[in-house]
């Protein structure tokens, strides 16, 4: 790819300042009859295509939760004040075009990063009803959230880790953050299959979220971020799922997935059957 496409990539993925808040010191206490805060919210996170739709589900239905839409979109669901949103790294596609055409040029700049998956009540996406320009601001998203204005986010989005699970914190929200890692080589193959067919754009995609990763590991409360392995989720089975439940305080689940093995046939061994 022409080096303009990547920087432009780059350049566009980067956190717009300018809408922030910039309340970052305050702690909230969440009224009890909040009707835009979950009490407690999951967020899965991971590249496209290393397994974040399997194990958002799967969470989600240890939860008690059974997703009607499969958290493609509105990429959340809830029940008893529990959430469990679902985002890949980046999130979405610019309909009507097909999936594949995500990293064409005139895409990329239309790629951005938002500073938290806010509620939707909150937001203005392309996949939402639409809301005029006109529309009324909702008073719960002023008061509660704490936001001037609906939050913009494109069709295909980034979300800063960091700054999404800080938000929600210091409105009340017991949030954590779970993000999936699968191998670099077969992530970057299976989204090259089938979403972002541009290689070196696919890779510098890969090499961006996984620099939001790597901040949130840095920055974040270990409590508030639960690192998942996709090989090591295929391979050790449910005492590895269990062990990730523990972590996320899920007791008594009896929802067992059925594991699978995607991996598979990316690897192509010499002399293998």
């Amino acid at each position: 790819a022409p080096p303009n496409q990547l920087s432009t990539v780059m350049c566009n993925s980067n956190t717009d300042d300018a809408v922030i808040p910039k309340d970052t010191n305050i702690h909230l206490h969440r009224t009890s009859n909040s009707t835009l805060f979950p009490k407690r919210l999951i967020s899965i996170f991971g590249l496209e295509k290393s397994g974040t739709t399997f194990t958002s589900l799967t969470i989600a239905k240890a939860l008690g939760i059974v997703p009607e839409h499969k958290l493609k979109f509105p990429y959340s669901a809830e029940k008893n004040g529990i959430q469990v949103q679902h985002i890949s790294q980046p999130w979405g596609y610019f309909r009507p075009q097909p999936v594949s055409w995500s990293c064409k040029p005139h895409n990329l700049a239309k790629t951005k990063t938002i500073f938290a998956a806010v509620p939707l009540q909150c937001a203005r996406h392309p996949m939402l009803a639409k809301k005029a320009a006109n529309a009324t601001f909702p008073r719960q998203c002023k008061e509660e959230a704490l936001l001037d204005d609906f939050v913009e986010i494109s069709s295909r989005f980034f979300v800063n880790i960091t700054s999404h699970i800080l938000w929600y914190l210091e409105r009340g929200v017991d949030a954590t953050a779970v993000v999936l890692m699968r191998d670099r080589s077969i992530a970057h193959l299976s989204k090259t299959a089938t979403i972002c067919t541009n290689a070196n754009v696919s890779r510098a995609q890969n090499e961006y979220a996984n620099s939001i990763t790597q901040e949130a590991i840095q920055k974040l409360d270990p409590s508030s971020i639960v690192l998942v392995s996709f090989e090591g989720m295929v391979s050790l089975g449910l005492p590895y799922l269990q062990d990730v439940f523990r972590q996320l305080r899920i007791q008594n689940s009896t929802h067992v997935p059925n594991f699978h093995d995607a991996n598979e046939k990316y690897i192509r061994t010499k002399g293998s059957t």
